[in-house]
């Protein structure tokens, strides 16, 4: 009896498998499509996320911190908006601290904007902008905040702190732009601009 009433047990046990196995048997193409929907989302993102990322970078060395200008990339078209990054990394293994310089630029790159007035503040994004290579004048970032950046600006150890995040929308009549970045008493100028116009 004892016997028996086990067989019935291992029985009903092994029927019950046995109806729940054609449940998972028309489950698993389901499952394979939402399977195959979250690895297309998954590789989409991740290719998102990599062309979002794969800009233009370039890195400027000056006293113990380098700063980095960013871009989607370097050569933008005629009156495409462009946008543009500057950040501070600071190299050294204690707190550094820049402040406005009031004197004139140490570097003054060809054809910078070493003219525009003084005082300013500690960094600022300046773009030269014109016509067939005529300067019509400057786009300043720092003109164009409600708040003016700080006179002093202090980075700790390793950080990296991201100074302007901004994008400028040129017109269409400028065919070219000259971009400088300035930080403290040093001005770079960068190799963003504008694609020369098809002859």
């Amino acid at each position: 009896m004892i016997m028996e009433s086990k067989r019935t047990v291992s029985d009903s046990t092994g029927s019950g498998r046995d109806l729940l196995l054609p449940k998972i048997i028309n489950l698993s193409p389901v499952m394979l499509k939402v399977g195959l929907l979250i690895l297309v989302v998954a590789v989409s993102a991740f290719i998102a996320l990599t062309i979002a990322d794969d800009g233009y970078t370039e890195a400027h060395p000056y006293d113990k911190v380098t700063v980095i200008v960013k871009s989607t990339k370097r050569i933008h078209g005629a009156g495409v908006a462009i946008p543009v990054k500057v950040m501070v990394r600071n190299d050294s293994s204690h707190a550094v601290a820049f402040t406005t310089r009031d004197r004139p630029l140490k570097d003054n790159p060809s054809g910078s904007s070493s003219g525009l007035s003084e005082p300013r503040p500690v960094y600022d994004l300046v773009i030269r902008k014109g016509s067939w290579h005529k300067p019509e004048g400057y786009w300043l970032w720092s003109d164009l905040q409600k708040e003016q950046p700080p006179n002093t600006v202090t980075i700790g150890p390793g950080d990296t702190k991201v100074l302007i995040d901004t994008t400028w929308q040129p017109e269409k009549s400028y065919l070219f732009a000259d971009v400088f970045v300035r930080f403290a008493d040093t001005e770079f100028v960068t190799r963003l601009g504008i694609e020369q116009p098809k002859r």
